[in-house]
């Protein structure tokens, strides 16, 4: 039942009140014809609108089934809109973007009727009202009649209890009209039809009542007997509130934006340069990112982690130059930086716990695609070959090949001689290096060895007059106009003698000392117990995708040749005489020496400072003998005589256990031992010093890792090493100070700084770009408070059939969206093809620094920029969806 009590409705005209209706008072049954008489101006449409809950009255009460609607908020007007409300217009009021179908089913859609059932019932619909087979028509394509007809169907698919029809003859001819009334007429047999109109005689013809306004009051109703009504429930009417799905807002406003293609494409084009310039920032910066990156994989397996047993760093003065601060004289001075003379240490223990950490990771950990190699590179092979009927040592010092090979040896911990060890294992060397001539040495046969070249099959002179190719007295220019074969390389003879048969032990001193065995007997001799004879097998050179070339161009043996003259070194009668070459100075100084070890020890550490305390503790103290002459040298120069022929007495688990708690008493304890057992006394007196000094025949660990994943998980372990407890069984207590190692990483040295340049120029540029994305939000924000201009009227009747305002906000949002999609998209599209000919460009213009692919957006970064796109146009138009959805309903109804 539907009542209205003394229902009042005000306008307000230039600030004035104007009273349209005035107490009106009406009941209606659940079904019938009324009509609603009177002339232009008297009401009658504000008295429909005000029954459809478009208008709310200003004073009365309107009755919807025996309950007040004063309490009713927007929501529950919304729903009485959609499922008790049908509405005919006279002029249709059919959204044009939107087919016959999609018309008619929009009360249900509003409702959140499922597509299917929704439009299966708009068929059925429009057959009632004659129009079949036209559903994919748009409402421009119809009769006015036709138009009509659709208009009452849409008004009858939510099977609502009331027809509200305004003038629904109004634009049609008379036998149109016929046809319109007829529809009405049969549909008043079930449900109430309140129609508004001028014609009094179709009024008179179809109504079953009349109702008369003039001047907004109530001038005669024909029948105002109140009918039998049904009970309705009006707690499932709340239930079910009307809600327009975000996808049907969507697919509606992609609808019309396809009736607008050139203006949509044109914002979307424009919107999308803000998006072009960021994505080609990122496609650039993501480009030098790859290249470091892919610089830094292919390197990162040639350039390994270098743990260092000592890493040395010279001092400045604090000053730096002698020259004052801010002089008062008018005088330019070059400026001379002074020099301490001091250097600062980062000693590192490689001893065996370390040793033993470092097979750990290999085994335990599974770096299987990893190279662990622990190099010896504290003492040189004796490595005897023939030039000119001449026998002679290889001289394995450092070669004077570049500075870079210098540098490159002090920076990654491996040696740059003559001849050395192959870096890795052959399965890292093969990623690398190839064989240009004869064959890769076979890892079981200590005896074969090949030949490392540079890219240009190149090995420095200076290395090639130490390995005996050339003379010391040959020039360079005529050596390079006369190149030598490979083959006569392969056939060229060396022999590696070992220590107990290249030295000889002279007698007539007090001190153990030794001399060189004649060579040329040596080489000529075919004693498998004194030399090995070695085999040159191959010829290795850089493969052209290796970046850098880590191996010095020389000669090069496999690890188990390493070990096993490494293990027989250890064990020659020259190298256990190492404790028998040094003596105390004089007696009278041995408490002092004593009590200055103790000194240097009372803190119990090891580290930087006292490598060179120690150094001058022992100088002072003690006497250092040749080994291989009776003279008297120094500390340092006799650890590398040491060094030089293997002697193992370098820190390992056992000492650092014995020296780890109380070591100013172990130092008291060795001294105790001068006067009771001086030879053990030397040797503890040795151990003491190697302890002190981080001294160690292990100069460096070197480890080549696969890939950037497999380096990063290594340095966290070595991080874990020096910081946390080991996880080695026979290593559970915690590394202490004096036990840390550390490392230098060359590939994140060199390419870091790098990386944070070039992101720091990306976010600047990607700041600047983002500009452009501002405006092209204002610009979108502006193009969408037009459409909401352009569609007021089909805001009007979206609200009119029960649409909340958040379903008309949200009709706008979409729009948005869908402009913030298509920007994004064409933008990433032309970014990729801008991509093309940038690339092309910068490739030609620097052809060997395969820039080939320098500008290339990240996958991930365009989806990113899509949704920034997205977000930043959704966002834009919260205003105007905002003025969209305060939109009065009756006055957007009313705009054309």
């Amino acid at each position: 039942m539907l009542e209205l009590k003394n229902i009042s409705k005000d306008y307000f005209v230039d600030k004035k009140p104007f009273r349209a209706l005035k107490n009106v008072s009406l009941s209606f049954g659940d079904s019938g014809f009324v009509s609603i008489l009177g002339p232009s101006g008297c009401g009658k449409t504000t008295l429909l609108n005000v029954i459809g809950g478009l208008d709310h009255y200003t004073e009365g009460d309107l009755i919807i089934d025996g309950i007040s609607t004063k309490e009713y908020k927007d929501k529950e007007w919304d729903i009485y809109r959609n499922k008790k409300i049908g509405f005919v217009f006279q002029s249709y009021n059919l959204i044009q973007h939107l087919t016959i179908l999609e018309n008619v089913e929009l009360p249900l859609t509003l409702a959140g009727i499922s597509k299917k059932e929704r439009s299966e019932k708009a068929k059925i619909a429009l057959e009632k009202v004659g129009l079949k087979d036209i559903w994919n028509k748009k409402p421009n394509q119809l009769s006015g009649g036709q138009q009509q007809r659709v208009a009452i169907a849409r008004s009858l698919i939510n099977d609502p209890s009331i027809i509200l029809a305004d003038e629904p003859t109004g634009a049609l001819d008379s036998k149109t009209s016929v046809q319109v009334m007829d529809i009405l007429n049969e549909i008043s047999k079930e449900k109430l039809v309140i129609m508004v109109t001028h014609n009094a005689d179709l009024a008179k013809e179809y109504s079953t009542r009349i109702i008369t306004l003039k001047d907004g009051e109530l001038l005669d109703d024909t029948n105002n007997e109140i009918s039998k009504n049904r009970d309705e429930n009006q707690e499932d009417l709340k239930k079910n509130k009307t809600s327009m799905s975000f996808f049907s807002a969507f697919k509606m406003s992609l609808r019309n934006l396809m009736t607008k293609k050139g203006r949509t494409i044109a914002t979307s084009v424009a919107s999308s340069f803000g998006i072009i310039g960021v994505a080609l920032v990122l496609a650039l910066s993501n480009g030098f990112s790859g290249y470091i990156t892919d610089l830094e994989s292919q390197t990162v397996s040639t350039l390994p982690i270098n743990i260092a047993s000592v890493i040395q760093y010279s001092e400045k003065t604090d000053t730096d130059s002698l020259n004052p601060k801010y002089p008062d004289d008018n005088l330019l001075r070059p400026e001379i930086p002074t020099y301490t003379g001091k250097y600062t240490y980062k000693v590192s223990n490689l001893n065996s716990k370390f040793l033993n950490y470092v097979e750990y990771l290999k085994e335990d950990k599974k770096y299987v695609s990893t190279y662990f190699k622990v190099y010896n590179t504290s003492y040189s092979m004796n490595l005897i070959t023939e030039f000119n009927d001449e026998i002679k040592i290889v001289d394995n010092s450092a070669t004077n090949s570049s500075a870079t090979d210098s540098i490159m040896s002090s920076y990654i911990g491996l040696p740059t001689t003559p001849f050395h060890r192959l870096y890795g294992e052959e399965e890292y060397i093969e990623k690398t290096y190839e064989v240009i001539y004869g064959s890769y040495p076979n890892s079981d046969n200590i005896n074969e060895v090949c030949l490392v070249v540079d890219e240009k099959n190149q090995i420095p002179f200076s290395t090639l007059q130490k390995l005996g190719i050339f003379s010391e007295y040959d020039d360079k220019e005529t050596a390079n106009q006369n190149p030598i074969k490979f083959e006569d390389i392969l056939n060229k003879k060396y022999k590696l003698v070992f220590n107990n048969a290249l030295y000889s032990k002279n007698d007539g001193s007090n001190k153990s000392y030794y001399s060189q065995n004649d060579l040329k007997t040596l080489f000529d001799e075919n004693n498998d117990k004194n030399s090995i004879e070695l085999k040159i097998t191959g010829i290795l050179r850089p493969k052209q995708s290796s970046q850098i070339q880590v191996m010095t161009p020389g000669l090069c043996y496999n690890s188990k040749l390493s070990d096993y003259i490494d293990n027989l070194n250890v064990n020659s009668d020259v190298t256990k005489s190492v404790s028998k070459n040094l003596e105390i100075k004089d007696e009278l100084y041995l408490d002092s020496f004593k009590e200055s070890l103790v000194n240097l020890v009372k803190d119990n550490a090891i580290g930087s400072e006292n490598v060179t305390k120690t150094i001058a503790i022992y100088s002072t103290y003690m006497n250092f003998y040749s080994l291989f002459n009776d003279s008297v040298t120094t500390a340092n120069k006799y650890y590398s005589e040491m060094a030089k022929i293997g002697a193992d007495i370098g820190v390992n688990s056992n000492s650092i256990e014995y020296y780890s708690e109380n070591i100013a008493s172990k130092v008291e304890n060795i001294f105790d031992l001068y006067s009771t057992d001086k030879d053990k006394f030397y040797e503890e007196i040795i151990n003491l010093f190697a302890y002190l000094t981080s001294y160690s025949k292990i100069r460096s660990v070197v480890i080549f890792p696969s890939g950037l994943n497999e380096k990063t998980k290594i340095l966290e372990s070595l991080d874990e090493y020096n910081n946390l407890n080991s996880s080695l069984d026979s290593s559970k207590h915690a590394i202490k100070e004096s036990e840390k190692v550390y490392y230098i990483d060359i590939v994140s040295d060199l390419t870091s700084s790098l990386s944070i340049l070039i992101n720091t120029i990306s976010a600047i540029l990607i700041i600047f770009a983002s500009i452009s994305l501002i405006v092209s939000s204002v610009m979108t924000a502006i193009i969408t408070y037009v459409s909401v201009v352009e569609r007021t009227k089909e805001i009007g009747i979206l609200r009119a059939l029960g649409s909340r305002k958040k379903d008309v906000g949200r009709l706008f949002k979409a729009e948005c969206f869908i402009i913030g999609l298509l920007s994004g998209v064409f933008g990433i599209i032309v970014t990729y093809i801008v991509s093309i000919p940038i690339n092309l460009v910068l490739n030609n213009m620097f052809p060997t620094y395969g820039l080939g692919s320098i500008a290339s957006l990240n996958y991930l970064h365009a989806l990113i920029l899509i949704l920034v796109a997205i977000v930043l146009s959704y966002f834009s138009g919260l205003v105007p969806a905002r003025i969209a959805a305060k939109k009065d309903p009756v006055t957007a109804l009313r705009t054309e």
